[in-house]
């Protein structure tokens, strides 16, 4: 297995964690008077209350703004079913065909849609994100990159203490990241050289010798053709004394 070595912007990483929550089903209702008071989170959205340490307050509009974003969702979805239904259908058959022109077609004329549906995405999360403070957010990028982490480490069966490890270089790694400002090109390298020291802490200070041989290239994989050598060049028999 090679080592990979990925990129992830600031705001996508922080995406990762809220994505989820957003499809996540809206709280039951409580059946007891009693239990009405308290915020009733569950799956992500209770990962995220947890780790994020949120208050009860923040629990409570985080359920209310999580339901609206399901239900602005789904009303989204019954409104453009019969395009989102054509759309597959033509697709389908473009792809079928292996018409490319057709297939490009099917796209830009389903572009504006997927604009449409980025956008409402986009206001959720934001309407999310508005709910921590600068620590909770930072907290929740730290678990979103142990997790990203925990995906691309789950062959190596890392020890708890290896995990506890990468947790607290992960949540590190977040607060540097919580320090770039801007989205430009130098914002996007400052982020890429975050995530490689990261990668690389992992490999280096994390990682056991056993562990790091998975890193090593296949046996079987040919070497690299020296340049300076010409192609098809053979090394001179050796001549017998």
């Amino acid at each position: 297995m090679k080592w990979c070595m990925w990129v992830l912007s600031a705001a996508a990483v922080l995406m990762l964690a809220t994505t989820a929550a957003l499809a996540a089903d809206a709280p039951p209702k409580a059946k007891k008077p009693a239990e009405a008071e308290k915020p009733a989170l569950e799956g992500d959205l209770a990962v995220m209350a947890k780790e994020c340490k949120l208050s009860e307050a923040q629990q409570a509009k985080l359920a209310s703004t999580a339901a609206e974003a399901k239900t602005a969702m789904e009303a989204w979805e019954k409104k453009n079913a019969e395009k989102l239904d054509a759309f597959k259908k033509a697709r389908g058959a473009a792809i079928e065909a292996k018409d490319q022109a057709a297939l490009k077609k099917v796209m830009d004329d389903i572009w504006p849609l997927i604009e449409e549906n980025r956008a409402l995405q986009t206001n959720h999360q934001n309407a999310i994100m508005a709910l921590l403070t600068p620590e909770q957010k930072v907290a929740l990028q730290g678990f979103a990159l142990s997790i990203e982490m925990a995906a691309q480490l789950k062959s190596f069966n890392l020890t708890e203490a290896q995990s506890a490890k990468v947790r607290t270089m992960c949540d590190l790694a977040a607060k540097d990241l919580a320090q770039i400002k801007g989205e430009g090109e130098d914002a996007m390298t400052a982020q890429r050289a975050i995530l490689d020291k990261l990668a690389l802490g992992i490999k280096d200070n994390v990682l056991t010798a056993e562990q790091k041989a998975l890193l090593a290239p296949p046996p079987d994989e040919k070497p690299a053709v020296d340049p300076k050598k010409p192609a098809g060049e053979k090394k001179p028999a050796t001549q017998k004394q």
